[in-house]
C-alpha cells in the first residue's frame, strides 16, 4: 500500500509542483543570507517555469470541467511562464532588467488582489446564504472552504510580498510610501482586515439570532467562529510582525537591526509557506458531497438555478437510501427534462457538438442505471411513469402556483412530444426492429438502443463542461445516477440473501 502511494505521488503533477515550490523557497532563503553562485539564478527561474508549466499541462490533460476558476489559474500560470522564460534567457547575457524583476512582484500583487476578491465574495455569499436549506449546504461549504484557504494564503502572501519589496528596495523609511508594490500590499491588507472584522462580527450576530430549537446550526456557528477566530488572530499577527521593521526604520532609519529583522521575518514566512504547502498537499481534503437524504423532490419543471458559481441542483439529496424504485422514477423524470431542454435549444455551430455529447451522456447515465439489475420492460415502464409525472408537474404549474420562466415554458410546450416519441419506441419494439441504428431526433429510442447495446460511456470531458459553474449540471446528474446505481445494487444484494 505504501509503495502504491509513493508511485501515485511520483506521477502526480501536484507532487512535482510541490517539489518546485520547496526548491524555490529554499533558494529564496539562501539568497537572503548570502550571494548565490550564478548557476542558481537560472535554476530559480527554471523552477518558476516548471511549477507554472505543470499547472498548464494539468489543465489540458486532467481537468474535466475547464470552468472560470480553472481558466483563471491557467492564465496566471501562462503569465508566470512568460516572465520566467524571459528572465531565464536574459540572465545568461545581461543582468536582469529592473522592470522584468519587478514583474515577479507585480505577479504577486495580482495574485493577492485575486485572492482578496475571492475572499470578499466568499464572505458575502457565506454570510447571506440560507443555511436552513439542505440544498445550499454544499455551496455554503465551498464558500467556507474558500474563506479558510484564502485568508491563509493572504496572511503569508501579503507578509512575504511586503518584506521582499522592502528587502529588494534597499531601505524602508525612504520607500515605504513611494513603492507601488508596498502601497498596494498595504491597501490589500487594510481592505482584508476591515472585511474580515465585519465578517467575524456578522458571525457573532447570526449566532445570537439562532434559537435553541436549531441546535445543529448553533453548533455549526460555534465551530465556525472558533476556527475563523484563530485564522483572524494569525492574520493580525502576520501584519503586526511586518509592521515591526517598518516602525523601527521610521523611528531609527540607520539602525542595523532593521535589516536583521527583515531577513529573519522573510526567512520565517518562507519556511511557514514551505511547511504549509507540504502539509496541504499530503493532507488535502475536498469539500465532501452531500448524501442521500430522502428530501421531497421539487417540481422538475421549475428552474431553481441561481447565478452562482457554486450552484448545483444537488439531486443526490432527493435520493432515498433504501427505495431504489423511487430513485429511478425521480432521475428518469430529471433526465426527460434535461433531454427536452437539449432538444429545443438553438445553439451555435460550436455548441451543437457539445450539446450532442451532453445529450448522449444523460442517455447513457440513465440507461446504465436502468440496466443495473433491470429489464427492457422495466425501462419502458419507467419512461411511461416519467412522462405521466411530468404531465402532473405541468398541470401543477398551469394552475399558477409557481413562477415559470422562459426555459420552463419552452419545455412545457413540448412535453406532449414525449408521447409521440414513446409511441414510436413502442412500435419499434413491437415490430422487433433492430436496435443498431440510432434515431437522432427521438432520444427515447436513443435510450433504448443504449440500454440494448450496454454502451454507457460518460467519460468525455465535454459532458462535464460548464464554464460559469464549478460543477456542471450534467455532472450533478451523473453523480446522482452513480449513487442511485450503488443503492440499487445494495438493495438487490440484500434481497438475494
Amino acid at each position: 500500500m505504501a509503495l502504491e502511494n509513493i508511485q501515485t505521488y511520483i506521477v502526480s503533477s501536484g507532487f512535482w509542483r510541490l517539489m518546485a515550490l520547496v526548491d524555490k523557497r529554499l533558494l529564496s532563503i539562501a539568497k537572503i543570507f548570502s550571494k548565490l553562485p550564478f548557476f542558481f539564478i537560472p535554476l530559480l527561474y527554471l523552477l518558476h517555469f516548471l511549477r507554472a508549466g505543470l499547472r498548464v499541462v494539468n489543465y489540458f490533460r486532467n481537468t474535466k470541467n475547464k470552468n472560470l476558476g480553472e481558466t483563471r489559474k491557467l492564465l496566471f500560470s501562462m503569465f508566470k511562464m512568460a516572465i520566467a522564460i524571459a528572465a531565464f534567457v536574459l540572465c545568461w547575457f545581461v543582468p536582469i532588467p529592473l522592470a522584468l524583476g519587478s514583474t515577479f512582484l507585480l505577479y504577486s500583487i495580482i495574485k493577492l488582489v485575486d485572492s482578496g476578491g475571492v475572499l470578499f465574495f466568499s464572505f458575502v455569499a457565506h454570510f447571506t446564504i440560507d443555511k436552513n436549506l439542505l440544498e445550499n449546504k454544499w455551496r455554503q461549504d465551498q464558500y467556507w472552504d474558500n474563506i479558510i484557504k484564502h485568508i491563509s494564503i493572504l496572511a503569508i502572501g501579503v507578509a512575504t510580498t511586503l518584506l521582499t519589496a522592502i528587502f529588494l528596495a534597499g531601505g524602508v523609511a525612504a520607500i515605504v510610501w513611494t513603492s507601488p508594490v508596498i502601497v498596494l500590499s498595504l491597501a490589500i491588507a487594510s481592505a482584508v482586515t476591515v472585511v474580515a472584522t465585519l465578517y467575524l462580527c456578522g458571525l457573532f450576530y447570526q449566532h445570537s439570532k439562532v434559537n435553541d430549537e436549531n441546535p445543529n446550526l448553533k453548533t455549526e456557528y460555534n465551530a465556525n467562529i472558533k476556527k475563523f477566530g484563530k485564522l483572524y488572530f494569525v492574520w493580525l499577527l502576520s501584519l503586526a510582525l511586518v509592521a515591526v521593521p517598518i516602525v523601527i526604520s521610521i523611528l531609527c532609519p540607520l539602525a542595523p537591526a532593521v535589516w536583521i529583522v527583515v531577513e529573519v521575518l522573510l526567512t520565517i514566512f518562507n519556511v511557514i509557506d514551505l511547511v504549509k504547502s507540504t502539509y496541504d498537499y499530503f493532507d488535502s481534503t475536498k469539500v465532501p458531497g452531500l448524501k442521500p437524504a430522502s428530501q421531497t423532490p421539487k417540481n422538475s419543471l421549475i428552474d431553481v438555478s441561481v447565478n452562482d458559481y457554486y450552484y448545483r441542483k444537488n439531486r443526490i439529496i432527493y435520493l432515498d437510501p433504501i427505495n431504489s424504485q423511487a430513485n429511478e422514477a425521480f432521475l428518469t423524470k430529471e433526465a426527460l427534462v434535461k433531454l427536452l431542454e437539449f432538444r429545443y435549444k438553438l445553439p451555435s455551430f460550436v455548441e451543437k457538438r457539445k450539446i450532442k455529447v451532453k445529450k448522449m451522456g444523460v442517455i447513457n447515465d440513465i440507461a446504465s442505471l436502468m440496466y443495473c439489475e433491470g429489464t427492457e420492460e422495466e425501462l419502458v415502464n419507467a419512461l411511461i411513469q416519467g412522462i405521466i409525472a411530468l404531465n402532473e408537474d405541468k398541470h401543477e404549474l398551469e394552475d399558477g402556483n409557481s413562477h415559470v420562466n422562459l426555459k420552463t415554458k419552452k419545455i412545457i410546450e413540448n412535453i406532449n412530444d414525449l408521447e409521440d416519441d414513446l409511441a414510436e419506441l413502442l412500435d419499434r419494439m413491437r415490430l422487433k426492429i433492430s436496435a443498431n441504428n440510432k434515431n437522432e431526433s427521438n432520444f427515447l429510442i436513443n435510450l433504448w438502443v443504449s440500454f440494448k447495446e450496454q454502451k454507457f460511456d460518460t467519460t468525455r470531458s465535454a459532458y462535464f463542461q460548464s464554464f460559469l459553474k464549478c460543477t456542471a449540471d450534467s455532472q450533478d446528474f451523473s453523480e446522482a445516477c452513480g449513487v442511485a446505481k450503488e443503492i440499487k445494487q445494495e438493495t438487490v444484494h440484500r434481497r438475494s440473501k
